[in-house]
């Protein structure tokens, strides 16, 4: 009987991820999320009530526009008085992350968003979310190293 119920602690303990797979690679997310993808350009996952909301963007365009991309990125992060800043990603691997939040009377809304333009993958992406996320499986860095580890 001891067993089981350590077994049912663990079991509820852990979070059980779905694997997302596209043309270019794989990685795993909450199964609470719910993940749509056309496999070649964007995944969009997001939880109950839209909350939090991920879009990754990946595929042809985003090595070329980058530049592009972080000025637009830098706009948007303006208004909540952030910027982006270079963040270690590897050898022959450039990346940007910022973080910026929101205030108003009634909610607080939570921007984070990492670019990386890489000799293998280069993608952009953001989450929004009402509650901070600064470890754990959504953080955003850590999916960006799950995409860059992944290759297919």
């Amino acid at each position: 009987m001891r067993i089981i119920l350590v077994f049912l602690i663990l079991l509820s303990s852990q979070s059980i991820a779905q694997e997302v797979k596209t043309e270019s690679f794989t990685i795993s997310l909450p199964d609470e999320l719910k993940v749509e993808t056309d496999r070649v350009r964007r995944i969009l996952a997001f939880g109950k009530n839209k909350n939090p909301f991920i879009n990754i963007e990946f595929g042809n365009g985003i090595r070329e526009q980058y530049l592009d991309i972080v000025s637009g990125v830098n706009e948007t992060l303006a208004r909540m008085n952030s910027t982006l800043s270079k963040k270690e990603c590897g050898a022959d691997c450039e990346a940007m992350y910022a973080e910026g939040k929101i205030k108003n009377e009634s909610l607080t809304v939570y921007s984070y968003f990492y670019l990386v333009k890489a000799k293998t993958q280069s993608f952009i992406i953001t989450i929004v979310s009402q509650e901070p996320i600064n470890s754990g499986e959504l953080e955003v860095t850590k999916i960006g190293q799950q995409i860059l580890q992944s290759g297919i």
